[in-house]
């Protein structure tokens, strides 16, 4: 039997500015993904990831001019899971669904989901 190409990514990012530049003072993110989670689709990938940005004072009242109405939160966090399969040679379909905690950070919480096809030729 061949060996298969699993692998297993993580990942880490995180940005902070100086409170003038951006509405944003922070963010930070994280996440994984496997490719080839199963036997016989090692072609395959699953993600998993999570970003939360955090207003700055400043920011906070940019936001909350601009969307008219008070911030409930600080904070919009987000959480995506994503599958991304091979279907046939140069046919790759990848499902998503996000959560979306405080989006606009005064938003009620949210649920997206998506797809992408990608086609190679």
């Amino acid at each position: 039997m061949p060996e298969t190409q699993r692998d297993l990514t993580l990942f880490a990012r995180g940005g902070f500015t100086d409170g003038r530049t951006s509405t944003l003072g922070y963010s930070v993110s994280a996440g994984l993904s496997f490719r080839g989670p199963f036997a016989g689709r090692e072609n395959d990938t699953f993600g998993l990831a999570a970003t939360r940005a955090h207003a700055n004072p400043q920011g906070r009242l940019q936001l909350s001019s601009e969307a008219g109405v008070p911030l409930s939160s600080n904070n919009e966090t987000v959480v995506e899971l994503t599958y991304q399969a091979q279907v046939l040679p140069g046919v790759v379909v990848q499902p998503l669904i996000q959560r979306i905690l405080n989006p606009g950070f005064y938003l009620p919480d949210s649920t997206v989901a998506g797809v992408r096809l990608q086609l190679t030729m």
